[in-house]
């Protein structure tokens, strides 16, 4: 009977040992697959945050472009102004 026991045994994990392998294997790589695309998603998602930041500024550099632009010649008027004032009360 203890003979039988241990032959079955021996059997019983023959046969269980590679099962376990491929459980183990197909877990693991499901577990780094589901991790590679959860880092892929976060660096596009990254990406796209960026982006609407990138366009963000774009449009803010534009409006300030463009009202130092103004005030430029705004200052520029000034000063044409003000030689303008000199030059006819020095004559």
């Amino acid at each position: 009977m203890l003979a039988l026991g241990a032959g079955l045994s021996v059997a019983g994990i023959a046969v269980l040992a590679p099962v376990c392998y491929a459980w183990s294997r197909a877990t693991a790589e499901n577990a780094y697959r589901k991790g590679k695309e959860n880092v892929l998603t976060g660096i596009d998602e990254a990406a796209t945050r960026l982006k609407d930041v990138a366009e963000k500024a774009q449009g803010s550099l534009g409006d300030v472009a463009k009202v130092a632009r103004h005030t430029t010649a705004v200052g520029a008027g000034a000063v044409e102004a003000a030689a303008r004032y000199v030059r006819e009360r020095a004559e």
